[in-house]
């Protein structure tokens, strides 16, 4: 609930929303809880005579106040809420206390733009890469050029750019028109078993036989009905078998491909398999299926449970499934693995920050894992204007992961939470 009060009334813990432009005074923050006297002796020389406060979310309730009235003058400042004003309303706070507070921004400020910056190399990449596994699946040129060289040019390049040992960021990217669910997800799969295979030590020959493979696992599909892709699950007998003949569809495919690596094949072929013996074709049980496949069934799995038809799982609540309930399908040092890599919360999670902001990750950090770079929700500020903010650098948390029905619907279409859970990583 929001209510008004006259600045002199104002308290620590009182969660407050400067009536200010971001650039008219030293906070981080439009919006948040007051924690020190010295934040609200600065408030209080802003030259605001009233202030809209969220009692809800303050830690002050025994002061009567109020409520917003708002069919009353939105204008709560008075003609001092100026920058000339502003400034001399601040000389009364210790000087060297608002040169720190200013100095913090501004650092902070840079760090926004370093990280947009690499958000944005990385979507030019992704995209390049994105049209490079397009033409991968486009069979008629592959009939015509039966090369793998495009191929091995999308591993190297991915390979090349990721780095586990100095945390490479994951980073969220948008979805891109023109491409199929089918080109995310092989992208995807072969990123994220890079990853994976990184954080398990393996050689960089493995790590990138088994991104080669990811990305040519399901070619099959470009051979079954769109209907038949598109389908709610779960389908009948005759529709399950005929959507699992893709994997038998890549097989001959690829086969087709000269130079087309035998490992490769192994592993394509086993990509449904599962360590409890329930997958197929073959229900081979742990140790008859190779390790490399095991990480290829585990990306593939993920990708599936964040971005299917339906039942889509957020991708935080993916990784709580697989750990919960499906150690028996896949290992467990492979699970932990993908949580290492991808963060407890992984981009394209909605998560409610311990001031009660809502948000979307959008990076991985490579400081912490708990504190990802979060596009914080703001009903004043444009969405391409949105602050994606280092919860650690305001000490902030994430108490809660949401379900987008949860959100409202201005809330919705501001995270976005609809859109593929696509990731790629820096670039240099």
């Amino acid at each position: 609930m929001k209510v008004r009060l006259d600045i002199k009334q104002l308290r620590i813990g009182h969660y407050v929303y400067l009536p200010l432009k971001w650039g008219q005074h030293p906070f981080l923050l439009n919006s948040f809880k007051i924690k020190s006297n010295e934040q609200l002796s600065i408030i209080k020389q802003l030259g605001i005579n009233t202030i809209t406060i969220n009692a809800l979310k303050s830690d002050v309730h025994d002061e009567p106040v109020a409520p917003l009235d708002s069919d009353s003058n939105s204008d709560l400042t008075t003609d001092a809420n100026t920058d000339e004003n502003s400034e001399n309303s601040l000389e009364f706070v210790a000087e060297e206390a608002l040169d720190e507070m200013w100095s913090k921004k501004q650092d902070s400020c840079k760090q926004f733009a370093a990280i947009e910056d690499r958000i944005h190399r990385s979507k030019e990449a992704f995209a390049n890469t994105l049209n490079d596994v397009q033409d991968i699946f486009d069979l008629d040129k592959l009939r015509e050029n039966p090369s793998v060289s495009q191929s091995l040019a999308i591993v190297n390049f991915i390979y090349k750019n990721i780095d586990t040992e100095s945390g490479s960021a994951i980073h969220l990217m948008n979805d891109s028109v023109g491409y199929s669910r089918l080109h995310y997800h092989s992208l995807n799969v072969s990123l994220l078993s890079v990853l994976i295979c990184q954080a398990k030590g393996f050689t960089p020959k493995q790590c990138q036989l088994v991104a080669f493979s990811a990305l040519y696992h399901d070619i099959g599909k470009t051979q079954l009905p769109v209907s038949l892709l598109s389908k709610p699950h779960p389908l009948d007998d005759n529709d399950q078998k005929r959507l699992c003949s893709h994997l038998e569809k890549s097989l001959k495919v690829v086969a087709k491909i000269p130079k087309f690596p035998e490992a490769a094949l192994k592993l394509i072929g086993q990509h449904h398999e599962l360590n409890d013996g329930s997958g197929y074709p073959n229900s081979l049980s742990r140790d008859e299926i190779h390790q490399l496949s095991r990480v290829l069934i585990l990306a593939n799995a993920y990708d599936n449970l964040c971005n299917g038809l339906d039942n889509q799982y957020s991708p935080h609540n993916a990784l709580t499934y697989l750990y919960n309930k499906c150690r028996g399908q896949h290992d467990v040092k492979d699970i932990m693995a993908l949580i290492s890599v991808v963060g407890v919360y992984p981009p394209g999670t909605i998560v409610e920050l311990s001031d009660h902001q809502i948000g979307v990750v959008i990076s991985t950090n490579k400081e912490t894992r708990l504190s990802p770079y979060i596009l914080v929700y703001d009903q004043d500020v444009p969405r391409d204007q949105a602050a994606i903010i280092n919860i650690a650098e305001f000490g902030l948390s994430i108490t809660n992961v949401l379900d987008s029905k949860a959100l409202t619907l201005d809330q919705y279409h501001y995270l976005n939470p609809s859109s593929q859970s696509t990731y790629f990583i820096d670039v240099e």
